[in-house]
């Protein structure tokens, strides 16, 4: 059986202090990986957003969400004005 490896020797550095992130943050492969990880919790966030919504509705006390707009896309601002 064979794997796929790297011959590439990684050196893994700890960030010590702002100036150390500063310089990380120069490195594009690290502002691509923060982007993913950004645009992962934006996306937990409306979940958890539609979650929260979605007890309201079944507590009576939230907005009403139907077939023909439900609670996920008003999270994710589909219903709003703004993203007409």
């Amino acid at each position: 059986m064979s794997f796929i490896t790297s011959k590439v020797k990684h050196e893994v550095r700890p960030i010590d202090g702002f100036p150390d992130l500063i310089r990380a943050l120069g490195d594009p492969h690290v502002r691509k990986g923060l982007g993913l990880i950004i645009e992962i919790l934006r996306s937990l966030g409306r979940c958890l957003e539609a979650a929260e919504m979605a007890e309201k509705v079944k507590a009576g006390s939230g907005p009403v969400c139907s077939l023909e707009l439900p609670c996920y896309l008003i999270a994710y601002g589909v219903g709003s004005d703004n993203n007409a």
